[in-house]
């Protein structure tokens, strides 16, 4: 291999690769690992791995993930794939050898390749049995050459690392599953639940404003009854898409029942929190809604009640029930309103 002198120990590889990758249930801690067992075996220079985003559920930033040893590049640079090769290796069961005197480059850039001076590589697909998940790129600025079975045992790495993808993506989308609503993508309410709860103690201990919004689709029942559960979905889906768009990437969203929703403002006051409460339901009341005609006010408009914390208030369960009151008095003061609970 690279370095005739020295067999290396490949069996010894497999195992401190199956161990170390075994107990990790994350796409990035899988990937370093990896790379730092792979590099203690073949000292490569620079290693890639790809796969289409979101094959796994993981987030698009770790679909590519790069170990650049070669002191040119950094890891904002990926070595891209010719379409033709990238076809190739969906059906491949055996690595792909680059080398100078390969008479098709299969390197999109091949220009990336001189600035890092790499001279040698080789490409093994990410697969299990017929399905290939992606590509792993391990290249040398030196030459290498590879046996028979070294390609074999570097297969079987692969393979490895592929097992511990799909399980991690698995046990992600499970994670996912018990935390988030499946109809409108928000958190559920169990989710919502143990964060308000660890929320509150957060605000309590360094005295931060946290407010509460409580939001109830109104009528949404008469909606449901006249338009068919079908409608009634697209409908908490759009309500629910569009409290989103009102609010920060830190705040909490979550269906908390039925045509009920729950919003977690961490360090708004509650006049804050009534702003931004106003915004939604004149945002939502401007929204065209099919069939909304038929709605007893003739439009779909919403109620919300918010509470704040304060010092007088010994559990969240208590700050629910303020805003749980504050939407009750919205709903009987006539609904499409924002009371705030003082």
């Amino acid at each position: 291999m690279l370095d005739a002198r020295r067999e290396l120990d490949w069996t010894r590889f497999a195992f401190r690769l199956e161990e170390g990758l075994g107990e990790l249930l994350d796409p990035a801690p899988i990937l370093e690992a990896f790379g730092d067992l792979l590099k203690q075996q073949l000292n490569y220079d620079y290693l890639e791995v790809s796969r289409p985003e979101g094959a796994l559920g993981e987030e698009p930033d770790t679909a590519n993930w790069i170990r650049n040893d070669t002191g040119y590049g950094g890891k904002l640079l990926s070595i891209i794939l010719t379409p033709g090769i990238q076809r190739e290796m969906r059906h491949r069961r055996t690595p792909v050898l680059l080398s100078p005197s390969r008479k098709s480059n299969p390197v999109e850039n091949p220009d990336l390749l001189r600035i890092m001076n790499l001279q040698s590589g080789i490409l093994l697909p990410l697969r299990q049995g017929d399905a290939v998940h992606g590509v792993i790129k391990i290249f040398f600025q030196r030459p290498a050459t590879w046996s028979l079975s070294q390609q074999k045992w570097l297969s079987t790495a692969a393979a490895t690392l592929d097992r511990s993808l799909q399980r991690a993506g698995l046990y992600q989308k499970a994670q996912k599953m018990a935390t988030v609503d499946g109809l409108t993508g928000l958190a559920n309410h169990r989710f919502f639940t143990e964060q308000f709860h660890k929320e509150f103690a957060r605000a309590r201990r360094y005295r931060n404003w946290l407010s509460l919004i409580i939001i109830d689709i109104d009528y949404f029942k008469h909606y449901n009854d006249a338009n068919g559960h079908l409608a009634g979905d697209r409908v908490l889906r759009k309500v629910a898409s569009t409290i989103k768009n009102c609010v920060r990437e830190m705040d909490l969203v979550a269906r908390y029942g039925g045509e009920e929703f729950a919003l977690l403002l961490p360090e708004i006051s509650g006049e804050n929190g009534v702003i931004v409460a106003e915004k939604i339901r004149r945002e939502v009341e401007a929204q065209p809604f099919r069939n909304e005609r038929r709605q007893p006010n003739g439009q779909l408009t919403i109620s919300l009640g918010v509470a704040q914390n304060s010092p007088h208030l010994k559990s969240h369960r208590e700050m629910f029930n303020l805003a749980d009151a504050a939407l009750y008095q919205a709903k009987t003061q006539g609904r499409n309103r924002c009371v705030f609970a003082k």
